[in-house]
C-alpha cells in the first residue's frame, strides 16, 4: 500500500513539474515620472534590472507617462522586440510591446529621448526570472552555468551645455499658457542664459 502511494505521489509530482516550469511569469518594464529636472519630469525604467531566463521574454512599456519613449540597446548583443516597440532611436507616446531574448548575457538599454533613463535584462541558462527594482546577488541556477554573464558597461552620457538647456528650457516655455509664459522665459533666461559681468 506504501508502495502505491509513494508511487501515486511521484506520478503526481512528475505530472505537476512542467505545468509549474510553464507558470514563469514575464517581467515587466515601464516608463515612470521619477521627480524632475528643474522644470522638466524626470522618467526612468521601473524596475531598472530584470532577469530572464534564455528564450524568455520581457514586456515593455510608457506606463501611465505621457511623454514619448524609445529603446535603444546599448549592449552588443540586441533581443527581437515586437513590432510595438519603438527601437533604436524611434520613439512615441503610449506603446507597450515585449522583446525576447535568445543569447545568455547582459544586455543593457536607455530611452531613446531621455538619456538618463537606463536599465538592463540579465539573461542566464538556467531560466530564471526575477524583476527587481535595485541590484541584487544573481539567483542560484538550479543546473551549473558554464560562465557568468558579462558586466554591463557604464553608458557615456551626453551632459547637455548651459546653451542646449536654454533651448530646451525656451522650447517648454512655448507650451505653457500665454499667462505663464513671460515668468517661464524669465526663469530660463536667469538659469540658463549668459552671467552679466
Amino acid at each position: 500500500m506504501r508502495k502505491l502511494f509513494l508511487v501515486l505521489l511521484l506520478g503526481i509530482v512528475a505530472a505537476a513539474l512542467p505545468a509549474m516550469a510553464s507558470s514563469e511569469t514575464t517581467p515587466s518594464v515601464e516608463a515612470v515620472t521619477a521627480g524632475s529636472n528643474g522644470i522638466y519630469p524626470a522618467y526612468a525604467w521601473s524596475p531598472k534590472q530584470s532577469t530572464v531566463g534564455v528564450g524568455g521574454s520581457v514586456a515593455f512599456s510608457t506606463g501611465a507617462t505621457s511623454a514619448p519613449h524609445g529603446v535603444i540597446w546599448t549592449s552588443q548583443v540586441k533581443p527581437t522586440c515586437s513590432s510595438s516597440v519603438p527601437v533604436e532611436g524611434a520613439s512615441k507616446e503610449q506603446w507597450s510591446g515585449s522583446c525576447t531574448f535568445t543569447q545568455a548575457g547582459a544586455y543593457t538599454f536607455r530611452c531613446a529621448v531621455h538619456e538618463e533613463m537606463t536599465g538592463s535584462v540579465t539573461v542566464t541558462a538556467a531560466g530564471v526570472t526575477t524583476t527587481m527594482s535595485s541590484p541584487a546577488p544573481a539567483p542560484t541556477p538550479t543546473t551549473p552555468a558554464t560562465s557568468p554573464p558579462p558586466t554591463p558597461k557604464p553608458i557615456a552620457l551626453h551632459r547637455l551645455t548651459k546653451a542646449e538647456k536654454l533651448a530646451k528650457a525656451l522650447k517648454a516655455c512655448k507650451k505653457k499658457p500665454k499667462s505663464k509664459r513671460a515668468a517661464c522665459v524669465k526663469h530660463a533666461r536667469k538659469r540658463y542664459g549668459p552671467k552679466k559681468k
